[in-house]
């Protein structure tokens, strides 16, 4: 709505739209049509559109694409390099928001680096203020995980007919409470770790559901990962994981072979 329709409007861009639903084939098609530069989207559409071009790589022509936007939810560094190298998304931007912040306050720049872009998601946008706070609401240093928190003219007013939720994520002085877990590192560059409520507590030790995922993204004939908290009797939480196979390895896949994995 924003990033995709309102930013291609305002500078006269052509939008093509493939389909009434996402459709990665119907996308890819239209890449080819109409040389498309740009694709945006979550990352699951992304492994879509991969997934897709690694299987048969001359039923598209994705020559015209450059750039593109990535966001939605975590996007695991595995797979920005894979849309980078494979799709020649060469300006791929990673971008953090969320609705309540219409949408977008954090975001790469075409001139960062591989590294910022794999491991970041980028620079604060301007007029925009952001902190990180721990449990009592303290800003913590730089480098130092806790909740990030926003505060400007992209703040939305507040929730619908609902002054309680409201009250709950948007404070009396204009600072959104996003639930997620972040830190800010020496440059100004947001890391996100995950959802506050998501982070598993495994007999007194802190588990990122998005660091699991990110290293079994890895893994090869691994298609994606969740990781979650399930209740445990003796350490309290225990870490679950879901892995989804490839097609092509789903006969050879053994769930030992994780475990060799992730060894050391």
């Amino acid at each position: 709505m924003v990033l995709g329709n309102l930013a291609a409007f305002n500078y006269g861009s052509c939008i093509v739209l493939p389909n009434e639903n996402f459709n990665a084939q119907a996308s890819l098609e239209c890449v080819t049509k109409y040389s498309c530069t740009t694709i945006y989207g979550v990352p699951t559409m992304y492994i879509e559109y991969l997934k897709l071009h690694e299987k048969n790589p001359q039923a598209y022509n994705i020559t015209s694409l450059y750039k593109g936007l990535m966001s939605g939810s975590f996007c695991p560094a595995n797979l920005i390099h894979k849309t980078i190298n494979i799709l020649g998304m060469k300006q791929l931007a990673i971008c953090y928001g969320m609705t309540e912040l219409s949408p977008v306050v954090s975001m790469n720049r075409p001139n960062d680096t591989l590294a910022d872009r794999l491991e970041t998601v980028g620079a604060i946008m301007p007029h925009v203020e952001a902190k990180i706070i721990d449990e009592n609401g303290q800003i913590v240093p730089r480098n130092t995980i806790g909740q990030v928190c926003f505060r400007g003219y992209t703040t939305m007013i507040g929730y619908f007919n609902n002054l309680e939720k409201t009250k709950e994520t948007l404070k009396e002085d204009g600072w959104l409470m996003t639930g997620d877990l972040a830190y800010i590192n020496d440059r100004g560059y947001l890391n996100i770790k995950g959802r506050s409520k998501e982070m598993i507590i495994r007999g007194g030790e802190n588990i990122y559901p998005v660091e699991v995922e990110d290293f079994l993204i890895k893994m090869p004939g691994v298609l994606n990962v969740t990781a979650i908290g399930v209740p445990d009797e003796k350490f309290g939480e225990e870490l679950f994981v879901q892995v989804i196979v490839k097609e092509e390895h789903k006969d050879s896949f053994k769930i030992h072979d994780i475990y060799d994995y992730c060894k050391g």
